[in-house]
């Protein structure tokens, strides 16, 4: 049995918590916020669940093998190393760290003191992500091109236009456009990032593009101030493969063929829509108008998931840790370094207005 402590007691930390007790020999023993009132709701709603009101305290408890943080990014760091130095096994919301150097000393750290450790991306984990991700590095859609991807939605937490809490929306939603495209693309040689900064001094809102010396060009919107499509697209020179919506937790994966440049196209001169008679002048705004119902040659596929998604993390963090294993194979700790240290460079870049 794989006994759990929870650090946080957001949102996110209780459907985690669901997952883990639904997850076969995984338990969730013990939870931890700073007021009591948080702890005790929290743990009164998961059987055999203790409420504390010291981190520190559930950290130390010999009775715990394992902790996932859910505290406020700005926190990571610290609790890391405090698990760390507790010989505790770590799952650790993402963003891992704020700070890519960071991230490369609770590497070592945690590599010297023999414990797993992983970021929570649980979406890494869906069954469709994990598919599309695999399809596109097979070359299924041939030599990537172009990719694309938003992820926005309407914000009102504090904790993400709180800069001491290492809030704003690359931290917060555009790491995950990062992340998992990074399988695929790896690091970008140029990237341009176009932030708006909100008075609460974090970006709200951004657009970033990454160029690759093999041709291709990635595209990115977030916001918390709109809800976007939420998809991600790979296109390359023999189809295009859409993830989502939302792309976050999803079973709907889309593909379509692309155009050849090489096709032969036979030249023809185009019929006029304006000297068709009375209702047919219109012809191309009722073609429009029937598209969505006609046959197309978009090929959908469903790939179901359980629950709420975020058991496939909890799984993967257990088959390891039976393994002996002190990191994951799908989600190492340089993987999840090397996205922060894209964010690092990002937020550091001169922003172009």
């Amino acid at each position: 049995m794989l006994k759990w402590g929870v650090l946080g007691t957001g949102e996110v930390a209780f459907d985690v918590a669901y997952a883990i007790n639904y997850v076969q020999n995984n338990k969730v023993v013990g939870v931890a916020s700073r007021t009591a009132k948080n702890a005790e709701w929290f743990a009164d709603n998961l059987p055999d669940a203790k409420a504390y009101t010291d981190f520190e305290a559930l950290i130390q408890d010999p009775n715990v093998d394992i902790i996932y943080i859910a505290t406020p990014n700005s926190t990571h760091s610290a609790m890391m190393r405090k698990c760390i130095a507790a010989k505790k096994h770590i799952l650790c919301e993402k963003p891992f760290c704020l700070d890519s150097k960071e991230g490369q000393e609770i590497k070592a750290l945690a590599n010297a003191a023999n414990v797993f450790c992983m970021e929570a991306l649980w979406t890494r984990f869906i069954p469709a992500t994990k598919q599309v991700i695999k399809q596109v590095k097979n070359g299924e859609i041939g030599s990537l091109r172009f990719v694309k991807g938003s992820f926005g939605h309407i914000f009102s937490k504090n904790r993400c236009y709180s800069k001491e809490l290492g809030g704003g929306v690359l931290f917060d939603l555009g790491m995950y456009l990062i992340s998992l495209t990074y399988p695929v693309l790896g690091s970008p040689d140029t990237q341009q990032f176009t932030p708006i900064i909100g008075k609460t001094g974090v970006d709200e809102q951004s657009h970033f593009t990454f160029s690759y010396k093999s041709g291709i060009i990635a595209s990115f919107q977030c916001s918390f101030l709109n809800d976007l499509e939420n998809t991600i697209e790979f296109y390359g020179e023999n189809g295009i493969i859409k993830l989502g919506p939302p792309f976050y937790r999803t079973s709907k994966i889309s593909f379509d063929t692309q155009s050849s440049p090489d096709a032969e196209h036979k030249k023809e001169v185009r019929k006029n829509p304006y000297g068709y008679p009375g209702p047919m002048s219109q012809a191309p705004y009722y073609k429009e108008r029937l598209k969505p119902i006609l046959p197309s040659k978009t090929k959908l596929t469903s790939v179901p998931f359980k629950g709420n998604g975020y058991h496939y993390e909890i799984e993967e963090v257990y088959n390891c840790i039976q393994k002996g294993w002190i990191e994951s194979e799908i989600l190492p700790l340089d993987h999840s370094i090397k996205v922060v240290d894209i964010m690092n460079k990002l937020y550091k870049s001169e922003p172009v207005i």
